[in-house]
């Protein structure tokens, strides 16, 4: 959606308000969805590592 918005010109209203949201609310949600997917992520390897290397003995 974020591509959509820069790349397109795609305006992103605000469901409470109902204006079109700032180029700096959008970087915001963006960057706290990614932020929050990313950690996720790093925490699935993190735990994966940890469990194979327990039942391997290592």
């Amino acid at each position: 959606m974020a591509v959509a918005h820069f790349a397109y010109d795609v305006p992103i209203q605000n469901e409470n308000t109902g204006i079109p949201a700032t180029d700096g609310e959008v970087v915001a949600i963006t960057s706290l969805l990614g932020g929050g997917g990313l950690f996720f992520v790093v925490a699935g390897i993190a735990l994966r590592r940890w469990l194979l290397n327990r039942t391997n003995g290592s």
